[in-house]
């Protein structure tokens, strides 16, 4: 989909791509059309913005109960949390597009796998060999978004806090 040739969407899509995602939501909000809650999910799910993908997700499928797009975000929410509706969801999803259910089902298993204990050694500090100091070191910290305050979430402070001890 290409928002930019919906008149009522090309100013949000101008504000988004100013990394100003409020701000596009914002005039989201006034918009009446589907494709202005399409564009608000995508926005929201590229800035960590939960609570505004989940709402604009839920205003789609009240309108449109089958739509992949939505089905999609929800179901990988649910999943991300390891709640127990995921499997709801992901049949919902299938029932909606085969394929992008398959594709959830095989990134939710493939993050799953990677982050299984039994696959990696524990990553802190005190696993680290002994007289183990490394003179030119980069650490690239991922996989945690910041609070909607701009705060670091716990998982992400943690993880912040492991790298420094490095």
């Amino acid at each position: 989909v290409c928002y930019e040739d919906k008149p009522a969407l090309r100013q949000a899509v101008l504000l988004w791509r100013q990394r100003a995602p409020n701000e596009a939501l914002e005039l989201l909000r006034a918009v009446d059309d589907i494709e202005a809650l399409h564009l608000a999910v995508d926005i929201a799910s590229i800035h960590d913005m939960t609570d505004a993908l989940l709402k604009n997700a839920q205003a789609i499928l009240a309108r449109r109960p089958a739509d992949p797009h939505a089905l999609f975000v929800t179901a990988l929410h649910a999943a991300s949390l390891e709640d127990s509706s995921y499997a709801e969801r992901l049949w919902a999803l299938r029932e909606a597009s085969v394929m992008a259910a398959t594709a959830l089902d095989r990134a939710v298993n493939d993050v799953a796998l990677a982050w299984d204990a039994r696959h990696y050694p524990p990553y802190d500090a005190k696993a680290l060999p002994p007289g183990w100091s490394p003179h030119d070191l980069v650490i690239v910290v991922l996989g945690c978004p910041v609070e909607d305050n701009g705060n670091a979430s716990p998982c992400l402070s943690d993880r912040l806090q492991t790298a420094l001890q490095l």
